[in-house]
């Protein structure tokens, strides 16, 4: 049925245009003969009309204008049709000069050119404009929307969804960061202030949606929407990038509510995706902590890299689970290996690296909570350290080309277990590329907005109970990004790498918390300290009211990446150092919580623990 009426729509769209072409040969004919044509020029105008239509179907034909549906039709078309009919035109006078003998008049051949020019073209653009004024069925319910950006991208938006009247939106304008833009029209509809005009026109037009064409908002921005939508309940969607439409289209299905992510403004990655691929592209790749917040994401990332074979490792099977399932149900076809395993298990990575010889390893796995680990040093030593050095030396003995850790800002002046533990096991890799040819490097950053644990999926889950809203203390600052961006920035230093170095991620400037907590709160329509109650609870221990991602004296440089730096210079580490390190894996667990930290401040120097913490 769809095939049938395709083709009689073409059929209809054919017809009508020889009609008007016929018409406007015609109507060349009489206006060059003041309405009274000679006897002997009418025989040349019926002999020569087939010719001439045949000619002009062609040339239409040639430049796609005898398809398409003229809701559609845009002024591109308009140039089409133009130089369609300069092309007829031109063969006309040609054909006319070598072998027809005088069979048309070239004056004729112009006045036909024009006429044809404004019927096809008209009849186009009225047909769209009638369409546009009359064909629309207003919803009963409409939302009244503001559209945030007055570019290219507002614009298709905005044409988008007049011409799609299921959606139920009534636009009422558009806002723009540029005062200069205010009062100009596009598509009737005014520019009516800028970001700080925002809650006047909210509440003077009875706003209920604002839909945001920007790729990135600034926090001056981000901060006035949230308020916006915590005083006059409206909401806030999101239009995603054009990039991702290979037409360049916006689809108005993907519409979508705004995240507290996207309100935090992070820029987009720009990625050397050739660096990338020569790295990854075709090999063999292990992902430890595949499960987890990053390792997933890693996983996500790297598929578009064509590596021969992806091993997923984790010791949940359920987040393995789900993983696999994204994959296969986003259809992606790169083979797959889900490895499930403890990596503090020495003889299980054996078996792993020796069946599936990956070449290169992006080892995430690790305890990340600084509390717990406060409280349970053992075991985050077990797994951060020890564990590490079980992946290490498997990776070593099965000859893996490229180790990736994935480290963390805690790792720099550590005040607490969790960062100490990372902080060595950084060194124990790079003793590791002292001794063998595998290339190893660690990625620090710090904070991943929205992954397990973090601060949003706590402060979400107390706004929904109804508050209050616990943070530590109400100086507490922290660096954040957001999950893809960190991903994607662990496979750019991954690529770049030589060997031997730290790298670390450019977090912006780093956020307090207490903003965070009541941007959140606003986001989900509340007013902070009215709606929802924000208490302080203390710094918990282990815990510093700022981070560091490097020291003034590890003396990081700059790198091709405007977003990544690195520490190249070698560490010095004495001959006894692995020895040191391992003396106390047998008796772990029977050491005492002070004794751990002893362990820890003798082989990394600028661990300063706070205070001592019973474990359970």
């Amino acid at each position: 049925m769809r095939e049938k009426a395709v083709k009689n729509r073409r059929a209809i769209i054919i017809a009508a245009i020889i009609i008007l072409l016929v018409i406007a040969y015609i109507l060349a004919y009489l206006l060059r003969f003041a309405w009274d044509i000679p006897i002997f020029y009418i025989g040349k105008l019926k002999r020569t009309i087939p010719l001439v239509i045949m000619i002009k179907l062609v040339s239409l034909a040639y430049f796609g204008q005898l398809e398409g549906y003229l809701r559609y039709v845009s002024i591109r078309d308009v140039v089409g049709i133009f130089k369609a009919l300069f092309l007829s035109a031109l063969t006309m006078v040609l054909m006319e000069y070598f072998f027809l003998d005088n069979s048309f008049p070239t004056s004729v051949v112009g006045i036909d050119f024009v006429i044809s020019l404004m019927l096809l073209s008209g009849q186009r653009l009225s047909l769209r404009l009638l369409r546009e004024i009359y064909a629309p069925i207003v919803p009963k319910s409409r939302e009244r929307a503001l559209i945030l950006g007055a570019g290219d991208k507002a614009e298709r938006l905005y044409r988008e969804l007049r011409q799609n009247p299921d959606l139920a939106y009534d636009l009422l304008g558009f806002i723009d960061s540029d005062a200069r833009k205010i009062g100009v029209r596009i598509h009737a509809k005014k520019v009516l202030g800028t970001f700080t005009e925002l809650p006047g026109l909210i509440e003077s037009k009875g706003v209920t949606v604002l839909i945001n064409t920007y790729d990135k908002l600034d926090q001056n921005q981000t901060a006035i929407l949230t308020k916006m939508r915590a005083q006059f309940k409206c909401s806030i969607r999101n239009v995603p990038s054009a990039a991702d439409y290979i037409t360049g289209k916006i689809s108005t299905k993907r519409i979508k509510e705004i995240s507290i992510v996207d309100l935090l403004g992070r820029e987009t990655v720009e990625l050397d995706h050739k660096k990338i691929e020569a790295q990854f592209s075709g090999k063999r790749i292990m992902i430890t902590g595949a499960g987890g917040s990053i390792g997933s994401e890693l996983v996500r990332q790297i598929v578009r890299f064509n590596p021969e074979e992806l091993l997923l490792l984790d010791k949940d099977e359920t987040l393995l689970y789900e993983i696999e399932t994204d994959l296969r149900e986003t259809g992606v076809t790169v083979p797959l290996q889900v490895l499930i395993g403890d990596i503090r298990n020495s003889d299980r990575m054996d078996i792993f690296f020796s069946k599936f010889r990956p070449q290169v390893v992006l080892h995430s796995a690790a305890y990340k909570h600084v509390p717990l680990m406060e409280v349970h040093p053992h075991e985050a030593v077990q797994n951060n350290v020890f564990g590490t050095m079980n992946v290490l030396t498997a990776a070593q003995n099965n000859g893996v080309e490229r180790f990736v850790m994935i480290s963390t800002d805690k790792a720099v002046k550590s005040t607490n277990i969790m960062g100490a533990t990372k902080r060595l096991a950084e060194m124990i890799m790079f003793k590791a590329f002292d001794q063998g040819a595998m290339k190893c490097m660690a990625v620090r950053f710090g904070n991943v907005l929205g992954s397990r644990g973090s601060v949003i999926p706590l402060f979400q889950r107390q706004i929904d109970r109804g508050g209050p809203v616990y943070i530590t203390d109400p100086e507490i600052r922290r660096f954040f990004m957001s999950i893809p961006e960190a991903a994607q920035l662990v496979l750019q230093a991954g690529a770049m790498s030589r060997g031997g170095e730290i790298f670390i991620l450019k977090m912006g400037e780093p956020v307090k918390i207490k903003n965070l907590a009541y941007r959140l709160i606003e986001f989900n329509g509340y007013i902070p300290e009215v709606d929802i109650d924000v208490q302080y609870t203390g710094l918990r221990p282990g815990e510093k009211l700022y981070e560091e991602l490097l020291t003034d004296l590890e003396g990081a440089v700059t790198t091709n990446h405007e977003k990544i730096m690195v520490i190249n210079k070698a560490e010095d580490r004495d001959a006894q150092f692995l020895e040191k390190a391992l003396r106390i894996r047998d008796n772990l667990f029977d050491l005492s919580n002070a004794q751990i930290r002893y362990y820890l401040k003798d082989l990394v120097p600028d661990y300063a623990p706070q205070k001592e913490t019973e474990a359970v």
